[in-house]
């Protein structure tokens, strides 16, 4: 029961935009009117910045919208406050377009504004166009700081690229700006992703040779690359190491362990390590579920995959589309019962409402061929799934599906290059690791 002034009132704003709390900063702004103040520039881009910082653009495109409305004009910490709302949703041509509304108006542009642009482009893996801005950047004259470069370095981690996050790396010391642990985490993550492992540990010793302290990102990157590469041995070593270091592993470290020992088939050891990871209160998701469906694919295992499945729907965990790819893996084997068991499998999948991709249809006619009966059953209901959801429901049918599906497991067979089909192989990477093996098709 106090008289709050017009200083209060931006004080409060303020305050809840840096504690991430947008609608408590709208509150304070809407109680500031009805007390008969009249919010300035500052008010509303307190609002706009806690719905940046919480990732709304919508949100902080509306209220840039009542500020005009109220008869003020935005500044340029107001229109850096959209870019990066855009780009923290990632919608890198939104935050070009407010950029160059920002031009347009003619208004200071900062550093800000073109690192938050990069950022817009790094957070969906558009490395080439995060580069170009950086280019765009130092052409205007203007220079790039470290969260700038670690931007572009994000995006080259993105996309696998460890050869260009490197080069960037290198590129942010030669002009003089010294790298933070997150400029040698993303080098790290960088050529994790592309399982360089050797590579991993040699920048995390580099990282400790500069003086600067592993945090749980950087173990959960090496943790993440041994899970890659299938070394569930080095996966618990780090995790160890990590503890050791009392650190304490969160869900995704976890989950890279039990992931590690999908890929090497250890079963026993990733059921182990998913409980655990329970003990620790960390979430179970469908990941490391996956992974150890995954591992018993990997020992031919139909039983145990199946098994897995019902704990899982006892546990709530509604398996997704590679899921089922790996159960179908496991139960595909040379089997009299394999064609019926997978059968089970697709209605299963079906009564779930889970849409079979590419890598179903391939891996299902790899196993029965493509004139088979599970094959044809597999058609039949991808026709249902999508004449189930009528017109109305957005989902549009890839007639295509189940011909680029076949047409790829018929490709690869007459490809005399080895091919990795195991679980968790995606249809662009099965592509890419046989894109100069293949016989081109006729058009």
């Amino acid at each position: 029961d106090f008289e709050a002034t017009d200083v209060v009132f931006c004080a409060m704003i303020g305050a809840c935009a840096q504690a991430g709390r947008p609608q408590e900063a709208v509150a304070w702004l809407e109680r500031m009117e009805v007390a008969g103040a009249k919010p300035a520039v500052e008010s509303y881009g307190s609002v706009i910045h806690a719905f940046a910082k919480d990732g709304q653009a919508a949100q902080a495109v509306y209220w840039l919208g009542k500020m005009q409305l109220a008869a003020l004009q935005p500044n340029d910490v107001v229109y850096c406050s959209v870019i990066d709302a855009c780009a923290k949703a990632g919608k890198p041509g939104e935050a070009v377009a407010w950029f160059k509304r920002m031009e347009d108006q003619g208004l200071r542009v900062e550093v800000t504004a073109y690192t938050s642009v990069i950022d817009a482009f790094a957070q969906v893996g558009q490395a080439k166009q995060a580069a170009a801005w950086l280019r765009k950047m130092l052409e205007a004259a203007m220079e790039p700081n470290i969260l700038s470069y670690n931007s572009v370095i994000g995006a080259c981690a993105r996309v696998g690229h460890p050869g260009k996050a490197i080069a960037w790396f290198e590129n942010a010391v030669g002009a003089g700006l010294e790298p933070t642990a997150a400029s040698y985490t993303l080098v790290i993550d960088a050529c994790g992703r592309a399982g360089k492992v050797d590579e991993v540990v040699s920048w995390v010793e580099k990282m400790q040779e500069a003086g600067l302290v592993l945090d749980p990102a950087v173990f959960t990157s090496v943790i993440a690359a041994c899970a890659r590469s299938a070394l569930a041995k080095d996966a618990v070593i780090w995790l160890r190491r990590m503890t050791e270091s009392q650190l304490q592993p969160g869900e995704p470290a976890y989950s890279a362990v039990v992931n590690a020992c999908g890929k090497a088939g250890q079963v026993e050891e990733g059921i182990a390590w998913l409980h655990r990871m329970a003990a620790a209160g960390c979430r179970i998701g469908i990941r490391p579920h996956t992974s150890i469906v995954s591992a018993f694919a990997r020992m031919g295992d139909g039983d145990g995959a199946l098994a897995w499945l019902d704990k899982m729907e006892r546990d709530r965990v509604q398996p997704n589309v590679l899921t089922y790819t790996c159960a179908i893996e496991a139960c595909g084997g040379e089997g009299e019962d394999s064609a019926a068991r997978v059968e089970v499998l697709l209605r299963r999948m079906s009564g779930a409402k889970v849409q079979p991709d590419k890598v179903v249809y391939a891996k299902v006619a790899r196993l029965f061929g493509p004139s088979s009966g599970v094959l044809e059953l597999l058609r039949n209901q991808t026709s249902e799934f999508a004449h189930s959801l009528g017109n109305d429901s957005g989902y549009i049918p890839m007639p295509r599906r189940a011909k680029v599906g076949e047409d790829l497991a018929r490709r690869l067979e007459s490809s005399k290059r080895p091919v990795d089909m195991s679980p968790g192989m995606t249809f662009k990477r099965v592509l890419r690791q046989q894109q100069s093996g293949l016989p081109r098709q006729k058009q």
